[in-house]
Order: structure tokens, then C-alpha cells, then sequence
């Protein structure tokens, strides 16, 4: 993990298994029970609870919106996150969650389509006429998910929506045409697994 001009701020550099040197000075949000463990013991813990769900984060512009992703797909148990493009974070939001994350940076756009092999389903968080309203939206079982999310002004692109399966969209009931797109994010995960724990 390179440092850049401003302390709090990071490029990830993932090694060859996805994970985040760990700094064991750096500040960590984490449970009481989990305050003085080592890494190993940590991921030792979380890593039964894991998701079948992993994350495409697709040319997000705010650090703060990458760092809080981070956060919301550690706090629901997210298998690995794919970031395609930009990849500078903000670890003031992030708060520790990204060391015991698995990451991955998609760099080109010929990695894009050997996606749908590798994942069961490929749904898009993005409003278009042919999405689904999330509260309908009913979880296949036993198939690994890649959920999209893309950048806060333009959404989607269009290499990434032809990809897509299945588009989600969050009913909204105010003024405002779209949702923050980490909060969002964390709506979609928590839907995941407020369904899965009722069925």
C-alpha cells in the first residue's frame, strides 16, 4: 500500500492473494471481542460468516465513497472486492475494514467479460427502464453474486451493463433521482441479507 500526498489517503496494492499489507499501528474499527485479537484470529472469525456476494465498484471519482463501500462489504460479510479503474480510497471511512478484506483491481476492459464465467450472476445497481425494485427482488440460493456499482454522476457504463443480468433499483419516495452510491451499496447488502436470514 503506497502512501500518497495526504496521510490518510492510500492506493491499494493488493499482493498476489488480494489481501492489504496489514499496518498493526493503523486505527481499527472493530468489535470489543475483536479489539486485541491478531489478524489471523480475525479473519479466522469473519470468514465463516462470509456472503456468496462479491463487489464490482466501477470508476467510483470519491475517495470517501470507496472507503465507505469498504466498510458497509466488511460489515455484511462480502467475499471479495473488485474495484475497475480508480482505486484510491479515503481509510478515514474505510477505518481498518480494508485489512481484512480480499481485493482486486481490474485494470482493462479485456478483463471485463471473462467476469460471467467466473460469477454465477452479474446484477447492476443502476435505475434503467428494464431494473427491478429491490424490495421485490427475491435472491437465487446457492449461486455467487457479483453486485456493480458505478460512478456517482455517470452510473454504469455501458461495457459493464451489457454484462448485467439483472438490474436492481432502490424505490425512493422524496425529490431526489438517485441515492449516494455507498449508501445505496449498503441498502443492497443488507436487503441480501435480511432476506436470506428470513427464508
Amino acid at each position: 500500500m503506497k502512501k500518497s500526498e495526504k496521510s490518510s489517503y492510500f492506493t491499494f496494492s493488493p499482493d498476489e492473494v488480494g489481501t492489504l499489507p496489514f499496518d498493526s499501528n493503523a486505527k481499527r474499527n472493530v468489535t470489543d471481542q475483536l479489539a486485541w485479537a491478531k489478524r489471523e484470529d480475525i479473519l479466522e472469525t469473519i470468514n465463516p460468516n462470509k456472503i456468496p456476494v462479491s463487489l464490482l465498484l466501477v470508476n467510483i471519482d470519491r475517495d470517501n465513497n470507496i472507503g465507505n463501500i469498504i466498510r458497509s462489504a466488511n460489515t455484511f460479510g462480502v467475499q471479495e472486492v473488485l474495484i475497475y479503474g480508480r482505486k484510491k480510497f479515503d481509510r478515514r471511512t474505510s477505518v481498518g475494514a480494508e485489512f481484512f478484506m480480499q481485493f482486486r483491481h481490474i485494470r482493462f476492459i479485456e478483463e471485463i467479460a471473462p467476469l460471467k464465467q467466473e460469477f454465477d450472476l452479474i446484477l447492476g445497481l443502476e435505475q434503467t427502464e428494464s431494473s427491478v425494485e429491490l424490495h421485490s427482488y427475491q435472491w437465487p440460493e446457492n449461486q455467487n453474486i457479483l453486485i456493480s456499482v458505478g460512478n456517482e454522476g455517470k452510473g454504469l457504463p455501458q461495457e459493464i451493463l451489457d454484462i448485467c443480468d439483472t438490474n436492481l433499483e432502490i424505490e425512493q419516495y422524496g425529490t431526489t433521482r438517485s441515492l449516494n452510491v455507498s449508501v445505496a451499496t449498503g441498502i443492497v447488502l443488507y436487503d441480501y441479507r435480511l432476506k436470506k436470514l428470513a427464508s
